[in-house]
């Protein structure tokens, strides 16, 4: 009992303690949490001309000799225990050096990246991320982004605009057109004067072009490649948004289908390269394997006393080596390929991000369905992005793009199995492209349509896609009881059928 008593004395000084410290210290914690802008400005500044590259880390791959500097300065008002900058680019892009470190920083120090073209590819986007993660003094870690547009010249050059090519999208603003010599001003001094039209050339050869419609809103975007389109269509949002920063009610919008057959083209080349990957490294093993065999069988021969001709063996060695070699070519080749191919479509991804943003939704459903799409393409030994993509899409139809209030009450999809079979993956995919472009199950008050929709018979339904043991076992067997009474009350009339005439 004694005991008992001292420790609620201890608690009750420990809390008074605790009460004293905070009301003589009142700023101190809230200063750490919440003002960490204020204790370490951030000043972030990229360069609008690019330069000759002239860095030690020389560009072996590179596409071209030219270089765009980000400058970067931080101002601490407080001593920091570490200080991690890093810059990060989508490929193709590439930045040296990448990450900058200090330490016991209490004072303004300023350093710079460069970012440069590593491969002749199309870009996804400008965008850089400039991420500074930080130790306070206390040791209390905090995070800081900030985010910086790089200089279209960098990737596109400008030529002569074609007059059709293959891929076209069409954007409307609902204000009055403004000449694309003005948006694009800094490629005047190429000779680029024309006000409705602007062409553009890429590291890999392929052209596109940005028409302005003479007696509408109407810009159309088209390119030779779909994947180009991304960074056009980036480019003209930001200087539109730049022009028309003052207007209060500027607005940009899409108003065609998403283009679901491209998205799902780049989906398959890169689902293909890397079943062909796996096959490769399956390959490999099971090589290495016979490899080492073959030489454990070659040592022991040659500790048997009574040695016997070692020729067979050593031909098999040779060709188990040879054939090792012509793999690895083969799988190295391949995770080129997958390289390209991921690059390829993390430019479908961003333009698809791009499209659904000018739709008119509400703003958490918006981050909801960005956070669910994986714009960035990474594939992991045992994760693909295939995977991972499939359960984020099986949860957006099963919560807030579902058709109805009771497909919302099934429980959502949070396996992340692996996916062998596209035919699913591209199902669900084309579901979510098809109701975002109608517009479905993005208003949950939209009750007239979810009545009209659940009359219809949807044959590409998810439901469809799962096995019968997947269901609920309540549903089950909910839908056994009511076959059974079917059947027993047909043939209850079939009885009752027989009996009449009897009874007559």
């Amino acid at each position: 009992m004694r005991y008992t008593v001292d420790l609620c004395k201890f608690i009750v000084a420990a809390t008074k303690f605790n009460t004293w410290q905070e009301s003589s210290f009142p700023d101190c914690h809230v200063t750490v949490q919440n003002n960490i802008d204020k204790e370490l400005r951030v000043n972030v500044s990229v360069n609008p001309d690019i330069e000759v590259c002239i860095y030690e880390h020389n560009i072996k791959n590179a596409a071209s000799n030219y270089m765009c500097g980000i400058n970067i300065e931080l101002v601490a008002q407080l001593v920091f225990q570490e200080i991690q900058v890093s810059v990060l680019v989508q490929k193709p892009l590439k930045v040296v050096p990448c990450s900058h470190f200090f330490s016991n920083l209490g004072n303004s120090t300023r350093f710079s990246s460069y970012v440069f073209l590593d491969e002749a590819l199309d870009v996804p986007s400008l965008e850089a991320s400039i991420k500074i993660s930080v130790i306070t003094s206390l040791g209390i870690p905090r995070t800081i982004t900030k985010l910086a547009m790089l200089p279209i010249h960098l990737v596109l050059e400008s030529c002569t605009p074609e007059k059709d090519n293959k891929h076209k999208i069409t954007l409307v603003t609902n204000q009055p057109p403004i000449g694309l010599n003005n948006l694009f001003s800094d490629y005047n001094h190429d000779g680029q004067s024309s006000p409705n039209a602007i062409g553009f050339r890429s590291a890999s050869g392929n052209a596109g072009a940005i028409l302005l419609a003479k007696s509408s809103e109407r810009y159309r975007l088209q390119s030779d490649t779909f994947t180009m389109l991304s960074i056009m269509v980036e480019q003209l949002i930001v200087r539109l948004k730049k022009y028309y920063n003052n207007v209060i009610d500027f607005k940009i919008s899409f108003n065609s289908s998403l283009p679901s057959s491209d998205i799902l083209f780049y989906v398959n080349k890169h689902f293909e390269t890397k079943l062909c990957i796996n096959k490769l490294q399956g390959i490999v093993s099971q090589l290495s394997g016979q490899f080492r065999l073959i030489q454990k069988r070659l040592i022991a021969k040659y500790r048997a006393k009574n040695t016997t001709s070692l020729k067979s063996l050593e031909l098999l060695l040779n060709d188990t080596y040879l054939e090792i070699m012509e793999t690895t070519e083969k799988l190295d080749n391949e995770l080129e390929v997958l390289s390209k191919s991921q690059t390829n479509l993390s430019c479908a991804l961003n333009l698809l991000k791009q499209l659904v943003e000018l739709f008119a939704m509400d703003s958490d459903l918006l981050k909801m369905v960005h956070s669910a799409f994986c714009i960035n393409v990474y594939d992991l030994d045992g994760q693909s992005w295939e995977d991972v993509m499939d359960a984020s899409l099986c949860y957006l139809l099963r919560t807030v793009m579902a058709k109805t209030e009771k497909d919302k009450l099934r429980a959502p999809h949070t396996s992340f199995d692996e996916v062998k079979d596209l035919t699913k993956f591209e199902k669900h995919l084309s579901l979510v492209l098809e109701r975002l472009s109608k517009h479905v199950g993005l208003k949950e008050s939209d009750t007239v349509f979810e009545e009209v929709e659940a009359q219809k018979q949807d044959n590409t339904e998810i439901e469809e896609d799962n096995q019968r043991d997947e269901k609920p076992i309540g549903s089950q067997y909910g839908e056994i009881s009511l076959r059974l009474l079917s059947a027993r009350k047909s043939l209850m009339k079939r009885h009752q059928i027989k009996d009449e005439p009897q009874n007559g």
